[in-house]
């Protein structure tokens, strides 16, 4: 059992750093640079930057994933395949010049849908893997890496986009990406994950939470901060991408610089958050976020690369 548990923080530390060529994939200027090869439209891409907010309600059926698979490890490795291997599609369409949007959406809802349900069964795995006292460190480890494998594929990527015709760098990109999602998808294979009983569940009214005042206060901020943050993120991109036509290994460099500015600042949040507080490091976050936005009002061709070197250096400290 205690080798089982050993292994299984290893392995998870090692998906995670695998993971991030499908995260970053899904943000940014390669996001961007993807939907636009497919054809999308600026509406399409905001719905699809919507997409994994929209999904987040298949979390309600996890319960039914459960019991329909009998076991959590069967449902955890199924889940996987099938949140992950439908990435699989995106580099044989390129492949087959198939440049339809409405593909790239059906991906995204599946691999969504499926991954929200993948990372419930996923932290209840860990729950029981890492013990409560050990979590703290454990997680700061494992962002830490994540980190690193984050910046390197943004570089990747940048590079492939930047060094060859859209084409083949999307190409080279998703194949990447497809690497990645097979062998994150063995690892999650090897994690130790427990036999609970899930059979007798207490069952709560879908209101309930709504009672908490002060979670109906994080849902207010929740909204506001999705519809005027989450939504309009691909748009940045896009002014970037098709507007601005900056170089995306330029981009991809940035958002190396912004990873090494967190990486940095982990290490003294925190001490920083017992002194001050979470509140009110939370709101120092989302008033550095809210400048950020606020660049793009002076933002065009002739100052772009100042302004987004300084976006890079205030991303990395709102991200942190």
């Amino acid at each position: 059992m205690n080798k089982s548990l050993s292994l299984t923080k290893k392995l998870s530390i090692m998906e995670g750093m695998l993971s991030c060529g499908i995260a970053v994939l899904n943000a940014g200027f390669v996001f961007t640079a993807l939907a636009l090869y497919f054809k999308s439209t600026p509406f399409i891409i905001a719905f699809l930057s919507a997409i994994p907010i929209i999904t987040q309600g298949a979390q309600v059926f996890t319960l039914k994933i459960y019991r329909i698979f009998k076991t959590r490890k069967k449902a955890f490795i199924i889940i996987a395949i099938m949140s992950r291997g439908i990435y699989l599609l995106i580099p044989l369409m390129i492949v087959l010049d198939f440049k339809s949007p409405y593909i790239l959406v059906f991906i995204l809802i599946l691999h969504n849908l499926f991954g929200t349900i993948l990372g419930n069964i996923w932290t209840a795995t860990m729950q029981f893997v890492i013990k409560s006292d050990e979590r703290a460190e454990y997680f700061s480890k494992r962002n830490l890496y994540i980190s690193v494998a984050t910046m390197i594929y943004f570089y990747l990527y940048g590079y492939a986009l930047n060094k060859f015709d859209p084409k083949t760098g999307l190409f080279i990109v998703t194949l990447l990406m497809s690497i990645s999602s097979i062998i994150s998808v063995v690892l999650l294979n090897k994690h130790f994950v427990p036999c609970l009983d899930f059979k007798t569940t207490d069952k709560m009214s879908f209101f309930a939470p709504l009672r908490d005042n002060d979670f109906l206060k994080f849902l207010v901020f929740a909204i506001f901060w999705i519809l005027g943050n989450e939504l309009t993120k691909p748009f940045f991109s896009y002014y970037q991408v098709q507007i601005l036509n900056v170089n995306k290994q330029y981009l991809g460099s940035l958002s190396v610089v912004s990873g090494i500015i967190s990486i940095i600042l982990y290490l003294f949040l925190g001490k920083m958050t017992k002194k001050i507080g979470n509140e009110r490091l939370l709101f120092v976050g989302i008033m550095i976020s809210t400048v950020n936005f606020l660049l793009y009002i002076f933002i065009n061709s002739s100052n772009f690369k100042y302004i987004l070197s300084i976006e890079a250096v205030i991303n990395g400290f709102a991200n942190s």
